[in-house]
């Protein structure tokens, strides 16, 4: 096979920081960890980003990665969750709410995509 690039190198090293953050998040919530959405969206975002470091390195065929290559937009929320501190700048959060009203459509749009394709 081909040598990892660069950035697979730092995709890498940000799904284990991440992972790890996971894991403090884990430890200190306890039982109360899965109630809080934004632990269960970084949940989601690392094992998605696991899930595709395991694919890329058995050499699974493109087709079967192409679905985690889609599910990889939910990071573009981990922004989200960064912007949610600048509450102060209305032009910032006005542009923050459109583009979370964008997902929904946007997801559905790939979901029927993902039928239409399968």
């Amino acid at each position: 096979g081909t040598s990892p690039t660069w950035t697979q190198y730092v995709e890498a090293v940000c799904i284990a920081i991440f992972g790890i953050e996971l894991a403090l998040k884990v430890f200190a919530d306890g039982k109360t960890f899965h109630r809080k959405l934004w632990n269960v969206l970084d949940a989601l975002i690392v094992a998605i980003g696991v899930l595709g470091i395991i694919l890329k390195l058995a050499g699974i065929g493109k087709g079967a990665f192409v679905v985690v290559e889609k599910l990889r937009l939910c990071r573009l929320l981990r922004l989200v969750r960064v912007l949610k501190l600048f509450t102060g700048l209305k032009e910032l959060r006005k542009l923050i709410q459109m583009m979370a009203g964008c997902f929904k459509t946007l997801f559905w749009s790939c979901l029927l995509l993902f039928l239409m394709m399968t």
